[in-house]
């Protein structure tokens, strides 16, 4: 473990903040269109069954997408008042 958290605390990533900002919302946008596209595929069959929909369609909420960027926005502006390490900590995965 003292390995792991000096490794954390000397790294640097090779991006910049806005870099990574622009990364996580083409994922995340793309992340949704897929959804949305398997969503449909899944809509087209007739034979699947299934007892409780909601949890899948959960994520899709508006409420879940906006806390969702909340969330992300939080922590993209923290991280790098919290300095170089919570940067790459947060920011890189």
């Amino acid at each position: 473990m003292p390995n792991y958290v000096n490794s954390l605390l000397d790294s640097r990533l090779p991006f910049e903040l806005w870099d990574a900002v622009l990364l996580w919302a083409v994922l995340f946008f793309g992340n949704h269109w897929v959804v949305r596209l398997v969503r449909a595929a899944n809509d087209a069959q007739h034979v699947i069954s299934i007892q409780d929909w909601s949890a899948l369609r959960r994520s899709q909420e508006p409420r879940y997408i906006v806390g969702q960027v909340l969330i992300a926005g939080f922590l993209f502006l923290s991280a790098p008042l919290l300095g170089p390490s919570a940067f790459v900590f947060f920011a890189g995965g």
